[in-house]
């Protein structure tokens, strides 16, 4: 068993296909250079099993209380995850087909409208290494019960409409409800 300490475990994924730059890690580093003790953060490698290695191997080491994952998805909109399928890759771990996240949702929808932000509820993470990475956590907090707020938050690609800091504003959103 966990014990969770008050820690936030924050992460973003490298960059993969024609994003040269992951705008999901480039959000996490701006909020990292706040210097903010209670903050891990950490890129995971766009691997389906490399990415669910670094993350148990974080949370079991970091032990925080909440945990926001973060990915890159096509879009202009923040895409608030309320639940992860398990992905054939993972067809040979034991663990739910699916889990839901522990977030305060409709607080984070809120919170998303009150800072000018577009979001919403999305229930298909995408079947990629985002969703086998959030099932992950989500696998762990069932074995586990820690950590107690799990989420994960899909944010638009960089643009002149998207620079880091207004996406690192969203992820701002979304911690603030916790």
């Amino acid at each position: 068993m966990v014990t969770a300490t008050n820690k936030i475990l924050l992460t973003g994924f490298e960059p993969f296909a024609e994003f040269k730059i992951n705008s999901s890690w480039q959000a996490v580093k701006e909020l990292a250079e706040e210097k903010n003790p209670q903050l891990i953060c950490e890129c995971l490698p766009v691997d389906h099993h490399a990415a669910r290695e670094r993350l148990i191997d974080l949370l079991e080491s970091h032990q925080p209380r909440t945990c926001l994952c973060t990915g890159l998805a096509k879009g202009d909109k923040f895409r608030l995850e309320g639940q992860a399928r398990k992905p054939n890759q993972f067809s040979d771990f034991k663990g739910e087909d699916s889990y839901t996240g522990q977030w305060p949702w409709d607080a984070a929808l809120q919170s998303f409208q009150a800072n000018d932000l577009p979001a919403y509820i999305s229930e298909d993470a995408g079947q990629y290494v985002c969703e086998s990475t959030y099932w992950t956590l989500l696998d762990f907090q069932s074995q586990n019960d820690c950590p107690e707020k799990t989420a994960f938050l899909h944010v638009p690609p960089l643009s002149k409409e998207w620079p880091a800091d207004k996406i690192s504003g969203g992820l701002k959103a979304m911690l603030a409800v916790i």
